[in-house]
């Protein structure tokens, strides 16, 4: 297949695919000896997992698991949600935000792309914005990102 540039990266290896490489073949082997601390997975908490399957249970019950299975929500994410973010946000934090200043995505490292796509490269008037890192990112997945966005805005 003849990819582009950008076709061509995702299509490489990378950071992150050697690294779920690598915790796949830990966690298989069954050893003792290794202790599982993630490879930048948000770890599994026992009372919010909990939560989480009596709200699926819920859900089951009230014939209502439809509204999480099927449906596609917008592109800032599900709107109920948003909603009830900003008014937590603002009652703990007094924020003044609204569901207009929350965007939900699929995970921090499409996010971070997007996120850094919108605010720099080429923009509408012809300049070009740079997004300046003081740090090279820790986690070995947006370094990939980086790197990749970079490549386009040159």
């Amino acid at each position: 297949m003849n990819y582009s540039h950008f076709g061509r990266k995702f299509t490489q290896p990378n950071g992150i695919t050697q690294l779920m490489e690598d915790l796949g073949k830990a966690k298989s082997s069954n050893n003792p000896d290794i202790v599982m601390l993630g490879g930048g997975n948000p770890a599994s908490v026992p009372h919010v997992n909990t939560v989480f399957i009596n709200e699926l249970n819920s859900l089951v019950k009230n014939n209502k698991i439809t509204q999480i299975m099927g449906l596609y929500d917008g592109p800032t994410g599900n709107d109920e949600f948003r909603t009830a973010l900003a008014n937590q946000l603002n009652r703990e934090f007094a924020w003044g935000v609204t569901e207009q200043n929350i965007a939900l995505g699929n995970g921090s490292q499409a996010n971070f792309f997007v996120l850094f796509n919108m605010l720099a490269g080429k923009m509408s008037d012809g300049s070009t914005k740079r997004i300046l890192f003081p740090l090279a990112p820790e986690y070995v997945g947006y370094a990939d990102k980086v790197y990749l966005m970079i490549c386009l805005w040159l």
